[in-house]
């Protein structure tokens, strides 16, 4: 894993692509963790370069999260951008409606309400539910609740495993249907129906978390891949140490044309 600017090779070559496929996770990656998922607000300098760059036809533009599209939307507030939210369930094209599978929502909903009771008495732990996935969250629990809290997320993944998908994250918890739907399949789905390589099309993707590995994993030897935060495990090519650098990057390719 290599620093990205100590690689003026990659940053050379994009700067001489005719276009660029930018993927971007949210959390971690565009704003800070932060301890409840509301507070993650996008600063107004991010917010205006990302408007930039959406306005240049040089640039494909996509979001992608594990929080709901209309929950990212609202967030970034920027219409001329591709939206990819609940790990890859939901995609929101410009001026398109939301796609999602509809099958889904009735499973998701009888799975919360049962977390939901199973968490009640542990303090800080949070349920987000954002309907097609649902992700339970532990950063605000006190250590002493720690022991109790492995044996409730150890009897859902024995209740649910023949129905659910569970992915680890940074001190959460994504359940997400038995699909096969993941960042990664939904990156490769879109990539055939956006760009051509013929082209000299650069596709960037920058992430922070373990589901962003999956995107990492299918972009091997077809894209550029950053992670946020070094990690000699990730199958990302090259990192950027935290927010501030993935905005100076943002600058970087602002400033490219």
């Amino acid at each position: 894993m290599n620093y990205l600017y100590n690689n003026k090779t990659i940053l050379r070559k994009i700067k001489k692509s005719n276009k660029i496929l930018l993927f971007l996770d949210y959390d971690g990656t565009l704003t800070p963790i932060v301890s409840k998922p509301e507070a993650a607000v996008l600063s107004h300098r991010t917010k205006k370069i990302l408007k930039i760059l959406s306005n240049d036809c040089r640039f494909i533009l996509v979001v992608i999260t594990g929080r709901s599209v209309s929950d990212i939307k609202k967030l970034v507030g920027i219409n001329r951008i591709i939206y990819i939210g609940n790990h890859g369930f939901e995609i929101k094209l410009p001026g398109k409606d939301i796609l999602s599978p509809g099958d889904t929502k009735k499973l998701m909903k009888e799975v919360s309400a049962d977390i939901k009771c199973r968490i009640k008495n542990v303090m800080g732990a949070y349920l987000e539910d954002k309907g097609l996935t649902l992700s339970l969250h532990w950063r605000n629990v006190d250590k002493a609740d720690n022991t109790n809290l492995r044996k409730i997320t150890r009897g859902i993944k024995e209740d649910y495993s023949s129905r659910l998908r569970f992915i680890k994250g940074k001190k959460v918890l994504n359940l997400v249907p038995l699909s096969g739907i993941d960042k990664g399949k939904i990156v490769n789905a879109l990539l055939t129906q956006t760009v051509s390589t013929r082209n000299n099309v650069s596709i960037v993707y920058i992430g922070d978390d373990v589901t962003d590995e999956y995107a990492f994993r299918e972009l091997k030897g077809k894209g550029i891949t950053i992670r946020v935060g070094r990690n000699i495990k990730s199958s990302a090519r090259y990192y950027l140490n935290n927010t501030g650098e993935v905005y100076k990057f943002l600058y970087f390719l602002k400033r490219m044309y």
